[in-house]
């Protein structure tokens, strides 16, 4: 009984470990975008400022490498998530820049350790 227990205690830790491993802070840094962008869906709803739309996987990582790039010191800060237990996880977030403060949204579902974005939103606060 208590082998049984422990086995369900290591799984589900091991469920939510992997969820919280994903560390958009990190990726969301201009050293790092391919990081985040090598990850996205073959079709990603992406809002930039001046860009929305459903793009192809391609289209929409240079979009979002050239928003970085003209935005190469923007600080990240999660500000809230959910969703989960077989549903797409979102986060809530705050992209701050030298002249403007953005409100983010990323919708994603995890695979195993990694994940796959299908919603990035970068809106004017």
């Amino acid at each position: 009984m208590n082998y049984r227990f422990l086995v369900l205690l290591i799984f589900l830790s091991s469920q939510f470990l992997a969820q919280e491993g994903i560390k958009f802070s990190e990726f969301l840094q201009e050293s790092k975008i391919s990081n985040f962008t090598e990850n996205f869906s073959k079709t990603i709803d992406l809002t930039l400022p001046n860009v929305k739309a459903n793009y192809g996987n391609k289209q929409a990582q240079i979009l979002v490498h050239n928003f970085f790039k003209k935005w190469p010191n923007a600080v990240y800060s999660k500000k809230h998530s959910g969703g989960g237990n077989g549903r797409p996880i979102f986060e809530i977030g705050s992209l701050t820049t030298s002249r403007k403060t953005y409100r983010t949204y990323l919708l994603y579902n995890t695979i195993k350790t990694s994940f796959e974005v299908i919603e990035f939103r970068v809106e004017p606060e």
